[in-house]
């Protein structure tokens, strides 16, 4: 018996050999089928345990101090928004240092008057001297790490000057 393969014609192994072919897909398949059945099975049961969990409170309020360090060049389109969020934050602990690395567009604007509305909260440092041998970013953040809140703070969170927080992200 012959079969046909990419138009040649190829010799069986064996005058059932399309019998066998046909039976070890099926075995194989039946075993693919078997065990994604128990595969899922067991998924269910895990998320049905889930269920069963204590609920549990809100997280303890931490008292650790927490001073926030952004790097801010020229971020006039995104500080507002990105500074609002994280001014919302309802951590008790968090003060926020922005290092206004020599901006030239509306950022100065948008950061004093947030620092006027948040005197408690926000500090801005202004920087336009930049040494030989730093980039401005490390160099913003260097600074940011001397100043008295950072020094005073037991946790340090560097973020860029257009990301966004939820009021509750630090508790």
């Amino acid at each position: 018996m012959y079969q046909l393969w990419s138009g040649v014609k190829v010799p069986s192994a064996s005058p059932q050999g399309d019998n066998v072919d046909m039976h070890f897909l099926d075995l194989a398949a039946a075993l693919s089928s078997v065990s994604l059945l128990a595969i899922f099975a067991r998924m269910r049961w895990n998320f049905a345990r889930l269920a069963n969990l204590p609920e549990v409170g809100p997280a303890p309020v931490s008292s650790d101090k927490v001073c926030l360090c952004i790097p801010a060049r020229n971020e006039g389109r995104a500080i507002g928004p990105a500074l609002d969020s994280w001014l919302r934050q309802d951590y008790p602990a968090l003060s926020i240092l922005v290092v206004d690395d020599g901006s030239t567009d509306d950022t100065p604007t948008l950061l004093s008057l947030r620092a006027a509305a948040h005197p408690e909260r926000l500090r801005v440092l202004r920087n336009d001297d930049l040494p030989p041998g730093w980039l401005g970013k490390n160099h913003a953040l260097h600074l940011a790490t001397t100043q008295r809140e950072s020094r005073e703070a037991e946790w340090l969170l560097f973020v860029d000057a257009d990301v966004h927080a939820t009021p509750d992200l630090l508790r």
